[in-house]
C-alpha cells in the first residue's frame, strides 16, 4: 500500500524541496502545510508520487494547539484523499537516511502497529503541560520585546493563580511522545473520529503535540511500539542542533530512517546524503 507523508514547514524552502524531491517515489503521496504567515510560497513539484500543497493554512506556535491542529488538519486531508498503509508526520527540516525501499520495507515489518518515539515523562510535567489553562503560548518567544514580557507575565500569572483549584482539562495522560511519527491507517481513523474532542479538550495545554497522540491510541485500544532510531537529532538544551557535514558518520551509524534537523548550513551534509541514497 502507498504511504502519505504528512509535512509541517515554515521556512527553510530550500531544504524542503530537497525533501520533497527524496520522497518522490510512485508509493508516496506528500502532503505540506506551510504557517499561514508565510505570505509568499515557492513553487515545488513531484514527477513520481502527488504532491498537495494545503490551500487551507494555519498560523502555528511552538507549544500551542495550533500544531495540533495543523497536523489534524493534514491527516483529514490526506484521508479525504485517498487510503494510506501509513501517514508519516514530518517536518520541513527532516531529510530520510535511508531508501524508500528499505522504509517501506521496514513499516511493513510493523505494521499494524503505529511507531512513535516515546520520551521520558512524569505526572508532574504531565499535570503542568495539560492539567492547566495555558493562555498567550503564541505570544511566548525570546526576542524580549514588550509585547512578549506581557504576555509570559501574564501566562505565568494565569498559572499560579490555578494552583489551588482542582483542574484537569484532561485525564488519563500517561505517555510523552515526539510528534514526529507514523501511524497507521487505523489509528488515523480513530484519531479523525476524535478530532472534535481533541481540539476541545486540548485547547489551551501546553506542547499538547507531544501528548494526544499517545493518549488517544490508548483510548482507543490501538497497537503501537516505540521506534527509538525513528529520527537522528542533536538537541541543544531544548532545541535540535541544525546538522552539518561534520555529523555525517554518526548520524548514519546511528540507523535512523530521518534526521532533523536542516538548515541553510547544511547543504554539503544534504548532497552526501542523497549520493548513498541513490
Amino acid at each position: 500500500m502507498k504511504h502519505a507523508y504528512l509535512i509541517l514547514a515554515h521556512s527553510e524552502f530550500g531544504v524542503l524541496r530537497h525533501l520533497i524531491q527524496a520522497l518522490d517515489d510512485g508509493r508516496n503521496d506528500v502532503y505540506v502545510h506551510i504557517d499561514k504567515r508565510v505570505k509568499s510560497i515557492p513553487s515545488f513539484d513531484m514527477t513520481k508520487g502527488r504532491l498537495t500543497i494545503l490551500e487551507d493554512r494555519i498560523k502555528t506556535y511552538w507549544g500551542d494547539s495550533s500544531l495540533m491542529e495543523a497536523e489534524l488538519l493534514l491527516l483529514q486531508t490526506a484521508k479525504d484523499n485517498d487510503s494510506y498503509q501509513y501517514y508519516h508526520i514530518v517536518s520541513g527540516v527532516h531529510f530520510p537516511l535511508k531508501t524508500q525501499d528499505y522504509i517501506h520495507s521496514f513499516m511493513d515489518s510493523h505494521y499494524p502497529k503505529s511507531l512513535l518515539m516515546t520520551m521520558e515523562t512524569n505526572e508532574k510535567e504531565i499535570k503542568y503541560k495539560t492539567g492547566r489553562y495555558h493562555f498567550f503560548v503564541h505570544s511566548l518567544a525570546p526576542k524580549g520585546t514588550a509585547k512578549e514580557k506581557a504576555a509570559n507575565f501574564l501566562w505565568r500569572t494565569i498559572l499560579f493563580l490555578q494552583k489551588p483549584f482542582p483542574v484537569r482539562k484532561v485525564k488519563g495522560i500517561e505517555v510523552k511522545a515526539s510528534q514526529w511519527c507514523s501511524l497507521s491507517d487505523k489509528a488515523v481513523d480513530y484519531v479523525l473520529e476524535q478530532k472534535e474532542f481533541v481540539l476541545k479538550r486540548f485547547r489551551h495545554t501546553f506542547c499538547c503535540d507531544e501528548f494526544f497522540i499517545p493518549f488517544l491510541l490508548k483510548k482507543g485500544g490501538l497497537e503501537y511500539e516505540s521506534v527509538p532510531d525513528l529520527l537522528y537529532a542533536k538537541f541543544r538544551r531544548y532545541s535540535p542542533k541544525v546538522l552539518g557535514v561534520e555529523d555525517y558518520e554518526d548520524m548514519i551509524a546511528s540507523g535512523c530512517l530521518f534526521a532533523r534537523k536542516f538548515g541553510k548550513k547544511s547543504a554539503e551534509l544534504i548532497e552526501k546524503v542523497e549520493r548513498q541514497l541513490i
